[in-house]
């Protein structure tokens, strides 16, 4: 009798405990309410094509960027209406040296945090977008795509230089409508 109840209350917390809903980061998320008990997963594992280091140089500048694939990561979100949130995303930290002088170098261990990440929300198979955390308005996405030696960063909104990572009052990092990155490191 003892275990016919034991196997009733595990049943029952089994049935009471909250699903978490897989969602493919790939596909478009327009008709869903997703509020909680949800992970954005990148089922093709598409951040491991970005995973090192990257480089671009005009001579005068240089840019590297080193990409680090996060899964799993649980929301941290304002917002009250969001539970048990898990998504998989990119970090990008920078190295930018502009005329000899470095505007901002986050590379490497407990060099801080990064402005750049890959929006979870705006990913497709081979084209990733950017999203600053640092900047306040928090609207300018670049399009960066990636195949496996070069990366090409371009602003889908203006043909002229772009910001591509701002932090008010700190850096500001400004580079052409498009750049090639090469990649150094993997």
């Amino acid at each position: 009798m003892k275990i016919l109840k034991l196997l009733f209350c595990i049943f029952l917390f089994y049935s009471c405990s909250s699903k978490i809903k897989i969602i493919d980061i790939h596909k478009t998320t327009d008709n869903e309410n997703l509020k909680k008990n949800y992970y954005l997963k990148d089922k093709n594992r598409s951040f491991e094509r970005l995973s090192g280091k990257w480089l671009w140089s005009n001579n005068i500048d240089s840019l590297i960027i080193e990409a680090t694939p996060f899964y799993k990561k649980r929301r941290q979100s304002p917002v009250r209406d969001y539970e048990n949130v898990f998504y998989d995303t990119c970090i990008l930290n920078v190295k930018y040296v502009k005329k000899g002088e470095t505007i901002i170098d986050n590379i490497g261990p407990s060099k801080g945090d990064s402005c750049l990440v890959v929006s979870p929300f705006k990913v497709q198979t081979n084209v990733f977008y950017l999203k600053n955390r640092c900047q306040k308005d928090n609207g300018s996405y670049l399009a960066l795509r990636g195949d496996n030696e070069q990366l090409f960063f371009i602003s889908p909104y203006v043909k002229q230089e772009r910001v591509l990572v701002k932090k008010e009052g700190e850096y500001e990092v400004v580079i052409p409508h498009s750049i090639v990155l090469d990649r150094v490191m993997q």
